[in-house]
């Protein structure tokens, strides 16, 4: 028996989303077919590249025009950040709509929605060794 994973994927975070992401989410969909995606971020840049990919037909989207400017400080993401692409897939774990997400985004701004997360759940952070380029995935606990 396979276990469906149910991933948030912050669409708009890091430096060529959402493009890479897509395309990301369908490389990881052909590894593994269970996996339920979720991406949260601006629906009109987010469906016409889900298009181009047939194993990502069924993928949900929630869409949101924010996120959280390259320069922005942690601090005052916070304070003006809580409808980004970060913090509502953040949300989606807390909820318990999802089991993980993965950004690229900020991971500054990203610790602060993570760590008010009263359910235990704890961030931790990837790297991926093709350009060394940061991920930061965060998974809910006890599933």
């Amino acid at each position: 028996m396979s276990l469906n994973i149910r991933i948030a994927l912050d669409a708009m975070g890091g430096d060529d989303a959402p493009d890479i992401v897509v395309s990301g989410a369908s490389m990881a969909r052909k590894r593994h077919p269970n996996l339920e995606l979720i991406f949260i971020g601006d629906d009109q840049k987010i469906k016409p590249l889900i298009k181009k990919y047939k194993n990502l037909s069924d993928a949900k989207i929630i869409h949101t025009d924010d996120m959280v400017a390259p320069d922005a400080r942690p601090a005052q993401a916070l304070r003006h950040g809580k409808k980004t692409s970060m913090w509502l897939a953040v949300n989606e774990v807390a909820s318990d709509n999802a089991d993980a997400i993965i950004s690229a985004g900020i991971n500054g701004y990203f610790q602060t929605p993570a760590a008010n997360d009263k359910r235990g759940n704890t961030p931790c952070y990837c790297w991926v060794s093709s350009n060394n380029e940061r991920v930061v995935l965060y998974a809910r606990s006890g599933r």
